[in-house]
């Protein structure tokens, strides 16, 4: 099948699905509706809106976004063989983490985050396709460079928001037994607790809350422009996010998924400056500008947030857009040199802890 085709079929099931199991928004308890200018998170009609009611439809409508995903032809949109990768094995995680903070892309928006003491890791799909579809959908470029099963014990997973290439069910089961807490936007915990987790492991926040782990690392749910939905029926029913890590010592903000908006000088404000920031630069088009930030933008968005290094991620792993699969780090890459701005390019599996011996190698260009 045309994997065009086939990724067209995929979204088309993915509206079509409704919300099977009951999403349980706040864990049982009832939600009261708020409007705030980059405050909580704005519940009207029993939906979440963007600040402003910024309108992420595709601009092209649905039938023209369809007919792209289905006949437009994808040139370079996936590489031509497996990406290289440093694998990681079990025993490299045998000792507890230290205090320094190191961080480890592991592929699209997974970030295995040591900090302070703890295992943090965000948005984990380490399956083989973002997709409701075992057999269609975005297909991984290349597996990663450590199995769910495989990875040590967790002190938290933090999920963004409920897309299937960040919160995916198989992965979550393969970790629900060796993480002791998961923490997620309203409503996206409750997609959890009805797959099996423990409603005593999951937490759930609104924009500007906060949860403190273990008393030595503080979470916080930032706001972020983007959308939720795993089906036709419940577009914008759970809440996305941005998240912030901090410790008295190191300051770590992740992305999730979001275009780009005003509320980048407020999270630096209140919580900067960021020794890493683990933003997304993939996944951009001209479709939906509104929903993902270019590589230019993100650039943008790290200094508003007065960001130390930056770490790219949501590329190189499925194809989720139109463009050429190296393009979003090509475009980053100019961009960052162009700006003089700090950053590091790691292939999947490098750990990067030492901000004067940055991996900044192209490494992609020698690839097809």
């Amino acid at each position: 099948m045309n994997p065009g085709y086939a990724y067209g079929l995929v979204l088309l099931g993915s509206f079509l699905l409704t919300a099977a199991s009951p999403v349980e928004r706040a864990l049982g308890a009832e939600v009261e509706e708020s409007q705030p200018d980059c405050g909580g998170s704005i519940l009207r009609d029993g939906r979440y809106h963007n600040i402003g009611d910024v309108d992420i439809t595709p601009r092209s409508g649905h039938g023209s976004l369809f007919y792209r995903f289905f006949f437009e032809d994808r040139k370079d949109q996936e590489p031509k063989s497996a990406l290289p990768v440093e694998k990681r094995k079990a025993e490299d995680y045998a000792a507890p983490p230290g205090q320094k903070t190191r961080i480890t892309w592991l592929g699209h928006s997974a970030m295995l985050i040591e900090i302070g003491g703890l295992r943090i890791l965000t948005d984990p799909n380490l399956g083989q396709r973002a997709s409701p579809l075992s057999w269609a959908g975005p297909k991984r470029f290349t597996p990663p460079p450590i199995s769910a099963e495989d990875l040590p014990g967790l002190d938290a997973v933090l999920i963004s928001h409920d897309h299937y290439d960040h919160l995916d069910y198989k992965t979550i089961m393969a970790l629900k037994e060796k993480t002791a807490r998961f923490v997620a936007p309203m409503g996206v915990g409750g997609r959890m607790v009805d797959w099996g987790v423990e409603k005593e492991k999951v937490t759930q926040l609104d924009w500007w809350e906060e949860y403190s782990l273990e008393g030595k690392v503080t979470l916080a749910l930032a706001p972020a422009q983007h959308f939720s939905a795993r089906g036709l029926l419940d577009r914008n029913k759970t809440l996305w996010g941005s998240w912030v890590i901090t410790t008295p010592e190191s300051r770590v903000y992740f992305s999730g998924d979001t275009g780009m908006f005003g509320c980048f000088k407020e999270i630096g404000r209140r919580y900067g400056p960021f020794d890493f920031t683990l933003m997304h630069i993939g996944a951009y088009a001209d479709v939906w500008p509104e929903a993902h930030m270019t590589p230019e933008q993100a650039i943008q968005a790290h200094v508003d947030l007065d960001g130390g290094v930056f770490i790219p991620m949501h590329w190189g792993t499925f194809r989720m857009a139109f463009h050429p699969w190296k393009e979003p780090a090509e475009r980053f890459y100019n961009e960052a040199i162009r700006r003089n701005i700090s950053f590091a390019t790691p292939l999947a599996g490098v750990i990067v802890e030492n901000p004067h011996a940055l991996p900044r190698d192209p490494w992609w260009r020698e690839l097809e």
